[in-house]
């Protein structure tokens, strides 16, 4: 992902930087800019109180401060911070994309090639997780799905009655720190297009043509990709044979975001240098 300038559709509000400012200092902070939060177990990711976790993602500032503090000793519980996803925020509803990249998983090369396909993500307010990943935070126009892996191979996707680790918790000793303080980007088109459900289709009738990602069709995609796919070579014009790739791979009925997945795990038509840069004329959506 590469450094933007910020674009006028940016939301204005910063969520605080997590410096020596306690746990709950930053909970009521965030809160006070809209930000729906709700304690996590200490050094965890669990919601930490009994209950509908979504019930108790709040806004309210007195509110954030009465669950981090103990009603004997008023002391300050060292709650870790949970943010309700999906929730509205700003000019639209708070969307996170997570990053995976613990223990070799391949979100970071993942991202890569949804950026190289769609165009780059724009600079927005990252967190670096604890394990090394990265949750960017943007706001999309409507509410989005949450996904596993949906979009691209350990890409996760935190929408409606989602949440993720805010940025000052802290896990063995690890803080989720950041790592681009600006403000909340609105998500791209295609980013809230990949968020939803597989286009299918269909016929005149309305009726779908055939059913996206079934078993048969995507053993049928891996088995030409493994075999008689043709590989993208940089420099001879291997960006037109990605392309060339992934609209292959969808004629089977593959969706999307499974495609990309394909396109990742098989060594054929994965571009040798990553990411690419493709120009607008050539960008073009794999067909699902």
């Amino acid at each position: 992902m590469k450094e933007h300038s910020t674009p006028a559709t940016q939301v204005q509000q910063t969520p605080l930087a997590p410096s020596r400012e306690s746990k709950r200092a930053l909970a009521i902070g965030y809160a006070e800019l809209g930000l729906p939060v709700f304690p996590l177990v200490p050094n965890g990711k669990t919601p930490a109180l009994a209950g509908d976790w979504k019930a108790r993602a709040t806004t309210d500032p007195e509110r954030v401060a009465d669950l981090r503090t103990c009603p004997v000793t008023d002391a300050e519980l060292d709650y870790n911070i949970g943010i309700a996803t999906g929730r509205s925020f700003g000019r639209g509803f708070l969307l996170v994309v997570d990053v995976d990249t613990r223990d070799g998983k391949q979100g970071d090369k993942s991202l890569a090639l949804l950026e190289a396909i769609y165009g780059d993500l724009p600079a927005t307010f990252t967190v670096r997780t604890t394990s090394g990943g990265r949750h960017f935070y943007f706001l999309s126009r409507a509410p989005v799905r949450n996904s596993v892996s949906k979009v691209g191979k350990h890409v996760d996707i935190k929408g409606l009655n989602g949440y993720v680790v805010g940025p000052g918790s802290t896990i063995d000793g690890k803080i989720y720190g950041l790592e681009n303080a600006v403000p909340i980007a609105a998500a791209p088109e295609w980013l809230i297009q990949l968020t939803g459900a597989p286009r299918e289709r269909v016929a005149a009738t309305g009726e779908p043509l055939v059913d996206l990602d079934s078993q048969t069709a995507i053993a049928r995609a891996i088995d030409w990709l493994t075999s008689n796919a043709p590989e993208a070579i940089e420099g001879a014009n291997g960006d037109a044979t990605t392309i060339k790739v992934a609209n292959r791979v969808g004629d089977f009925g593959i969706s999307a975001g499974t495609a990309l997945d394909l396109l990742l795990a098989s060594p054929p038509p994965r571009p040798s240098s990553m990411p690419w840069r493709w120009t607008p004329k050539r960008r073009r959506t794999v067909r699902g």
